[in-house]
């Protein structure tokens, strides 16, 4: 068992530029995730607490409102100021049906 660390040049490639598997920054990471080295109390404690912080982001993530899109808040603005406009327009009406 080597303790040598290893680099890799990790940069943005084309999508026209065809890696090949092991090339890629994925495979790569899945070989160090598949790498059955022994673990020691420590590593074990931090691999749970990286599984309940993860988990722990997943929930309130799912439990948050999405955020709404440039398009929507437009949307719902003209939709209040067309129902502001027709609030208005039938307060006239009604205004001048007593009158």
């Amino acid at each position: 068992m080597s303790n040598a660390l290893t680099l890799h040049d990790v940069r943005v490639y084309p999508s026209k530029a065809k890696l090949a598997r092991e090339d890629q920054l994925a495979w790569k990471m899945a070989e160090v995730a598949a790498d059955p080295v022994a673990l020691d109390d420590d590593v074990i404690d931090m691999i749970i607490n990286r599984i309940i912080d993860n988990a722990s982001v997943a929930i309130a993530s799912a439990e948050r409102a999405r955020v709404p899109t440039l398009d929507e808040l437009r949307l719902r603005a003209a939709q209040r100021g067309a129902r502001e406009e027709a609030e208005a327009r039938l307060a006239e009406l009604e205004r001048r049906a007593v009158t």
